[in-house]
């Protein structure tokens, strides 16, 4: 049983939807870049995200850098926030 929209043309919702979802996700990744360019470390996006820092980087190699073959045939997984300074820990 569909939800009640309150909107009279469910089509022209959907549009409106899909903008704003591409702007929010396009501000994500603005915001990702910025932290990464203030010094912040995956572990902090993350949590910011309301995720954890391997989720976090996942998310912006997929958005942002798109994979290689050769990368997308690469089994192995480094934890960036490992690195970062953070002693690989969890700030959830």
């Amino acid at each position: 049983m569909p939800r009640n929209l309150k909107h009279p043309d469910p089509l022209r919702a959907l549009r409106s939807i899909q903008r704003l979802e591409s702007k929010l996700a396009n501000d994500k990744e603005a915001a990702v870049e910025a932290a990464r360019a203030a010094g912040k470390s995956w572990g902090q996006i993350g949590h910011a995200m309301g995720v954890n820092r391997a989720a976090a980087y996942r998310w912006y190699q997929r958005r942002c850098r798109p994979a290689t073959v050769d990368e997308r045939s690469d089994s192995t997984y480094d934890d960036p926030g490992r690195y970062e300074g953070d002693g690989g820990s969890d700030p959830t």
